[in-house]
């Protein structure tokens, strides 16, 4: 009986210092740097610096002042383009106009983008959010897309450009993969924002790049590997990978959902650098 109780004292103290482990790691934001080549990108966005960060979940456990020094973070790196990747509000519209009081702060030289996640659909916010996203100079790319043109220095007369687009969810609502991209031709390069790396179409390609959220890494894993039968079936949960001509960079996310643990898959914001 004695050596059952030790047993179980060890089993209870394994299991505290985990849940100790993953809240913890649920502040150790990270920023994770990759380059992306490609002799498409046109010469006058070689160098060009892109933010992705996804998932906020704000609400109970993600509250102002860790909002705050994100977007101070995200800032820091002085970013070109920054592309905001969906599910900013756990569950309360009440939470939607201080999140974005906190994320109309974010600068970059040329704008700030976003896409909706399958949360923001969600307790009647979709149109609240938009209105936010207006209001703080934040660009929805909602099934649309943008073509971001830019001279190269001391060749003024020169112009070059990139397509920035960005489909509606796939659990919630209705991606158009076609209304992203546009006009895009496949020898020019494009940038596609997804929320759900498990939409059919992310290595569309026309697509040079795509960027993902919504699995949060896993958010509880064993040393990267799956947990939760949801998760098996996903073919892209966290990093970088290369399908037939197009870059997908999934991100670990900067929140969490339900509860604040994070084990083995640290919360992170992306930063890709283009280069022809």
């Amino acid at each position: 009986m004695r050596r059952g109780f030790k047993i179980t004292i060890i089993i209870f103290a394994a299991l505290a210092a985990v849940l100790v482990y993953g809240y913890c790691q649920t502040f150790a934001l990270r920023v994770t740097a990759d380059t992306v080549a490609s002799g498409q990108l046109p010469r006058e966005f070689s160098g060009t610096k892109i933010v992705f960060a996804a998932d906020f979940h704000y609400g109970m456990f993600f509250g102002a002042r860790r909002l705050e020094g994100v977007v101070q973070k995200i800032n820091s790196l002085n970013p070109d383009i920054i592309i905001l990747g969906g599910d900013y509000i756990e569950s309360d519209p009440n939470y939607i106009i201080p999140c974005f009081d906190a994320l109309g702060k974010l600068n970059a030289r040329s704008g700030v983008y976003a896409i909706m996640g399958n949360r923001d659909y969600q307790n009647g916010m979709a149109g609240l959010i938009r209105q936010a996203m207006a209001d703080h100079n934040i660009k929805l790319l909602e099934n649309s897309g943008v073509w971001i043109s830019q001279n190269k220095p001391g060749e003024e007369s020169t112009i070059g450009r990139l397509r920035l687009g960005g489909v509606a969810d796939i659990l919630r609502s209705n991606p158009n993969i076609e209304g992203a991209l546009g006009e895009v031709a496949k020898d020019e390069f494009a940038i596609l924002a997804v929320h759900n790396p498990s939409y059919g179409q992310i290595a569309d390609p026309r697509v040079d790049l795509a960027l993902s959220g919504h699995t949060h890494g896993g958010q509880v894993t064993l040393f990267g590997f799956r947990l939760l039968p949801w998760q098996w079936s996903w073919r892209y949960t966290s990093g970088i990978y290369k399908t037939d001509g197009t870059t997908i960079i999934v991100s670990n996310g900067v929140g969490t959902r339900l509860l604040p643990i994070r084990l083995f898959a640290p919360p992170q914001i992306n930063l890709v650098t283009l280069q022809n």
